[in-house]
């Protein structure tokens, strides 16, 4: 049985960003789109977590033990910090050319001994997050509320397979209604979600990814 995961849809956050706000070649992230992106992960996480994303953002792809280094954050905390941005998205674990093509290189590798794992931050991700309102009401204007809440629980805890997206959506359904879990009006609406997952889906709103790879583990 595998697994399936939902993330939001980069694409449809795309629509709403100005172009002018979109991620610079290469490396480099102007002072001003840094500001933004600082005030946007502040808003939203935690500080160490902010630092994170704003090394990663300045620096590029770093491994974890670079980003303790460079931070001076505990490794724990690091740790953590990257779980939570791949969670929501906003980091991914590029896989970077091979500089060194000797023959001891392609033997160090041949023998398992693979470079470290890098980190990279999405500024693109980042501006985003400051559409999540905006794509929620459209979700809700276009599919009805249980579409609108299934998004709002997708876009709050990121990666979500099916079950946890309905089960979270379910509940919070049933505390703004003051209702019990097992309650049929509450049963009724998860049968609402399912459908409202399903057109979301299709309208391109949410897409299946797969299990985390290796590289995507800290």
């Amino acid at each position: 049985f595998r697994r399936v995961l939902f993330r939001s849809a980069h694409c449809v956050a795309a629509h709403f960003v100005d172009a002018r706000m979109s991620a610079p070649p290469a490396h480099f992230v102007a002072a001003e789109h840094l500001a933004v992106a600082k005030h946007v992960m502040l808003n939203d996480f935690s500080e160490s977590v902010e630092t994170i994303s704003s090394f990663l953002l300045s620096n590029g792809p770093t491994s974890l033990k670079d980003l303790v280094l460079m931070t001076s954050l505990p490794a724990p905390l690091v740790r953590n910090g990257l779980l939570a941005l791949m969670q929501q998205n906003i980091v991914t674990c590029p896989v970077l050319p091979e500089v060194d093509t000797s023959a001891a290189a392609k033997a160090r590798r041949a023998a398992g001994n693979l470079p470290p794992i890098v980190y990279a931050a999405s500024l693109d991700a980042i501006f985003g997050r400051l559409w999540f309102p905006r794509i929620v009401l459209l979700a809700r204007d276009s599919y009805g509320d249980a579409a609108g809440m299934l998004l709002q629980e997708l876009l709050i805890h990121g990666r979500m397979d099916h079950d946890a997206m309905v089960g979270s959506a379910a509940q919070a359904y049933a505390t703004s209604a003051d209702l019990p879990l097992d309650s049929a009006p509450v049963a009724e609406y998860k049968r609402r979600l399912t459908v409202a997952l399903k057109e979301l889906q299709a309208a391109r709103y949410i897409v299946e990814i797969g299990r985390a790879s290796c590289r995507e583990r800290v």
